[in-house]
């Protein structure tokens, strides 16, 4: 937080900017490059399918999104600031829990492309969530992670 000191010296105003309360947060960057597991759910009241990318089953981000969305978007999604009810991502890594957040500048970017012939369904993502102490998380898809097991 900045707080603004004002100082009145020989007929002419100074301004100093100081700091106070200055937030400790830290920020980690998460890689995914591998689908975990995936499985039908409700997001919302509306059917869904969430999906698990790591890491490994410590260091994880859970995808929920509902296939509407899905349709309607044409594969490339977004969620700034928890606007968008039909997306939902979460991460649990180094043992704290990220989430987007409706206050804080936390997005998500996801786009899914369908699938091809023998290609299975394949999902990139990256964005930043939050904890609810103000420690960040970025997150990436290393490339379009395939949606099967290997």
């Amino acid at each position: 937080m900045k707080i603004l000191h004002r100082v009145k010296q020989a007929g002419s105003l100074m301004l100093s900017l100081g700091l106070a309360g200055a937030v400790s947060a830290s920020s980690t960057t998460a890689t995914l490059d591998s689908f975990i597991s995936g499985s039908a759910t409700e997001l919302n009241g509306k059917q869904a399918m969430s999906v698990y990318l790591g890491g490994d089953n410590s260091n994880y981000c859970e995808v929920v999104v509902t296939p509407d969305y899905i349709s309607s978007s044409k594969g490339i999604m977004l969620n700034l600031r928890r606007n968008q009810p039909d997306l939902s991502v979460d991460c649990t890594w180094e043992d704290q829990y990220y989430v987007l957040s409706s206050e804080h500048p936390t997005r998500v970017n996801l786009t899914i492309t369908k699938s091809q012939g023998s290609l299975p369904m394949r999902m990139s993502l990256n964005g930043r969530l939050i904890t609810p102490k103000g420690d960040q998380l970025q997150i990436a898809t290393t490339s379009a992670i395939p949606l099967r097991n290997q």
